[in-house]
């Protein structure tokens, strides 16, 4: 979703414009920091509008609970290692996971 907010979609971009950061508690998993700021050749400008973006999120990384949960959750879907420790991170701080890509993560709960 915040790939798809920095390019400016317009579903997206109304989502985003919906958030009360100081009433909703936004968080990011660290996979996530690492897709944003890993793209080959970001500008300067470009990594500092992601930077501040993330500035809004409580950053999630990988703790026993979450390495378990993403343990279970790999060995009952076919997903990706990355998918599997950001949906473990969104059971872990109970939170909704809003993804564009939602196939991989339907039936877990």
């Amino acid at each position: 979703m915040l790939i798809y907010h920095l390019a400016g979609e317009p579903i997206i971009e109304n989502f985003f414009a919906g958030l009360q950061p100081v009433n909703d508690k936004l968080y990011c998993s660290f996979i996530t920091y690492i897709e944003l700021l890993g793209f080959p050749e970001l500008t300067e400008e470009e990594k500092e509008k992601i930077q501040r973006l993330l500035a809004l999120f409580e950053k999630t990384g990988i703790s026993d609970s979450v390495e378990e949960k993403a343990i279970q959750i790999r060995a009952s879907k076919r997903i990706k290692i990355p998918d599997a420790i950001v949906a473990a991170s969104a059971l872990h701080t109970n939170s909704i996971l809003v993804t564009r890509g939602l196939s991989p993560f339907l039936l877990y709960h």
